[in-house]
């Protein structure tokens, strides 16, 4: 900063030369992309200053299979998820998830055809639901 600032007092009092204009732009350049791509990347970090987590099947495509994986980015490690058909319950288990890693859970269940499956995960506070 102090060699910006010597730039602009040792310049010509009445006009800058083109030599010191094309310096100061290139390290004010240089510092705002510096800033900027270091604030993208702490923002970009999932980790930080987040309370989340997530739900979706594991293989979306496939009707009959009913595994899911769940990330968690949230202080709450222990999840519950219960298995719905027709809003009769299945299956209803616990499981444990650290902050910061994904799991994937495969319910021993089989196939219902025709039959529309919920599966809901909830970890306390929150509850997510996905459908078969």
């Amino acid at each position: 900063m102090q060699a910006i600032l010597s730039l602009f007092i040792h310049a010509n009092n009445s006009h800058m030369s083109h030599k010191t204009l094309i310096i100061v732009f290139l390290a004010l350049f240089s510092f705002s992309t510096f800033f900027l791509f270091w604030q993208n990347a702490r923002e970009m970090d999932p980790e930080r200053n987040k309370d989340w987590w997530t739900l979706a099947f594991a293989t979306p495509l496939e009707a009959n299979d009913f595994s899911f994986i769940l990330e968690n980015h949230s202080n709450n490690t222990r999840f519950d998820y219960t298995i719905l058909a027709n809003k009769k319950v299945l299956l209803t288990e616990s499981f444990i998830v650290t902050r910061g890693d994904s799991i994937t859970i495969t319910p021993p269940l089989a196939a219902h055809p025709d039959t529309r499956i919920t599966i809901m995960v909830t970890d306390g506070q929150d509850t997510k639901e996905i459908y078969r």
